[in-house]
């Protein structure tokens, strides 16, 4: 062991030697503050060591021949970490970077650069595991983003780039190609037409009641009729349908219907609809209950079976003092068979300018579609407090359409007339979820000031917000929409803006779809309408 200076004034060293070559420990000193401490081997760098560099960078690791060459920790002069394996002084094999950002990259590097399959997360809390080349994202992977959205598919030059999925845990799902970064496929225009909601059915099942006064007096058998009330006053309910009669037990405590009741819901009511039970006894009626159906449609009523509704319902007599009459229900609500040659626009609940199934059918789209041409919006009337015409919205993309070829000279090849095209629309099977906002607005009388007397005839811009709908993969979304109670009469503006949230939005550098506005033409509501 022993020291020495060399003729170089730069380096100095104290360690190990062996036929005058550094060999064995030892540290070697350099003039700018720069140092290693660690094995030589016939003179150079070569073993297990710890290097320091005058920037404040530093590697403890192995070293072959003064190069950074094995497995080894290097941490920057600004705190970036790689853990892991290196060749010849650079990155090689599989490692761990930690950048000065906080993000963590695992996995393989080729060359100093991420190549190859690894997992890197994020400082925002995305996490991406795939393929990577030259330290982008290149070829298969997944993109996890911290709200819980996830981006997968094809990956160039660090974007998606061919054909991708990506979905969120609100509902927004998109399955199409994307060109550098941007998905192509995703919907660019609303379409939004009249709907009219399919026939359905009330599936009446058990029903009970309590013994009452109003029950034992007078003769005849009790039965239950049921009715579906139109959506305002001024029209006729449906043709009631009846139960079997039961008599009323003497002394009864309780009064059963075990027979199930089928009760048709015409095409066109409005949903919630609402059923109308009376319980009569002999020819007269004892009491009377309306209600609203809010169970959930099934399919069919095989699958009704499945999602029965319990309901209590208070029936009241037509006059005196009498305490209503108790009465418990078990009800489902199914979709009735479609005639076997539905038409579009017939009581199936197609949607006029929409000629899909309400249930969704294949999206798969003819190659040749020619799409359609854009309409223009219906306008509606409404009556405030009550449900308003359901409206068919659906998310199409624009695209120019050549509807007759250029026309181009024989001899000279001239073009003597340009090609026409045409703006159609396209089904989007692609994509589904997006967030579409529904207010309505209207002018009404401004509140005067507290402390000045204001402008009788001054006005502000009310805004109601009725809700939102999700688009649907499968075809038309439905938008039943309740019409504000303090709505004023006259023309009001329903809108439609697309409110699907921003990140997704940037994520698939996609635009907003353009706000549609609708006229309506709004009743103010009379007393009793809309009750239930």
């Amino acid at each position: 062991k022993g020291s020495c200076s060399f003729a170089n004034k730069y380096f100095s060293y104290n360690g190990g030697w062996a036929a005058g070559v550094m060999q064995g420990r030892g540290t070697l000193t350099l003039a700018d503050g720069s140092q290693y401490d660690g094995a030589f081997e016939k003179g150079e760098m070569t073993g297990a060591g710890l290097r320091r560099w005058a920037t404040g960078a530093s590697y403890s690791g192995q070293f072959v021949q003064g190069e950074l060459h094995g497995t080894g920790v290097h941490i920057s002069a600004e705190g970036a970490q790689y853990d892991g394996q290196w060749v010849a002084g650079k990155r090689h094999g599989h490692g761990v970077f930690m950048s000065t950002s906080g993000d963590r990259y695992t996995g393989a590097f080729v060359n100093h650069r991420q190549s190859g399959v690894g997992t890197m997360h994020y400082s925002s809390g995305d996490v991406f595991h795939g393929e990577w080349a030259d330290n982008v994202r290149s070829g298969e992977g997944k993109m996890t983003f911290a709200d819980g959205a996830t981006l997968s598919g094809r990956w160039s030059a660090d974007v998606p780039h061919g054909r991708c999925s990506y979905s969120t845990d609100n509902g927004y799902c998109y399955y199409g190609d994307f060109v550098r970064g941007v998905a192509t496929s995703a919907a660019t225009h609303l379409a939004v037409a009249a709907y009219q909601e399919p026939a359905s059915l009330l599936l009446l099942s058990k029903m009970s009641t309590g013994g009452s006064a109003a029950l034992t007096a007078g003769d005849g058998d009790l039965c239950i009729a049921v009715s579906i009330l139109p959506f305002a006053d001024g029209a006729a309910p449906t043709v009631p349908t009846f139960s079997a009669a039961v008599s009323v037990p003497e002394g009864s405590a309780e009064i059963v219907w075990d027979d199930a009741l089928t009760v048709d819901i015409p095409a066109g009511t409005r949903r919630p609809a609402v059923a109308r039970l009376e319980l009569r006894k002999g020819e007269g009626v004892v009491a009377t209950a309306s209600f609203s159906l809010d169970a959930p449609y099934a399919p069919s009523r095989e699958a009704a079976k499945h999602s029965r509704t319990t309901a209590r319902l208070s029936l009241n007599g037509g006059g005196g003092e009498a305490a209503p009459i108790v009465l418990d229900i078990s009800y489902a609500l199914a979709l009735a068979p479609l005639p076997t040659s539905a038409q579009a626009g017939d009581e199936t609940g197609h949607a006029e300018a929409v000629a899909e199934d309400p249930r969704g059918e294949p999206a798969d789209a003819a190659k040749d579609d020619p799409g359609v041409a854009p309409e223009e919006p219906p306008s509606i009337s409404a009556i405030g407090g009550c449900a308003m015409p359901p409206l068919a919205l659906r998310c199409l993309r624009a695209d120019d359409v050549e509807i007759q070829p250029a026309k181009v000279h024989p001899e000279t090849h001239e073009v003597e007339e340009e090609a026409k095209y045409e703006q159609r629309l396209f089904e989007v099977p692609e994509e589904g979820g997006r967030c579409l906002g529904v207010t309505l607005s209207a002018r009404v009388p401004s509140e005067p000031a507290t402390d000045a007397p204001g402008d009788p005839n001054a006005t502000q811009l009310k805004t109601w917000h009725l809700g939102e709908v999700l688009s649907s993969r499968d075809g038309t979304a439905v938008a039943r929409l309740m019409a504000p109670e303090d709505a004023p009469a006259g023309k009001l503006q329903l809108r439609i803006c697309d409110a699907t949230p921003p990140e997704v939005l940037e994520r698939l550098a996609i635009p907003l779809i353009e706000d549609v506005v609708i006229e309506v033409e709004m009743e103010a509501r009379p007393s009793g309408a809309c009750e239930n």
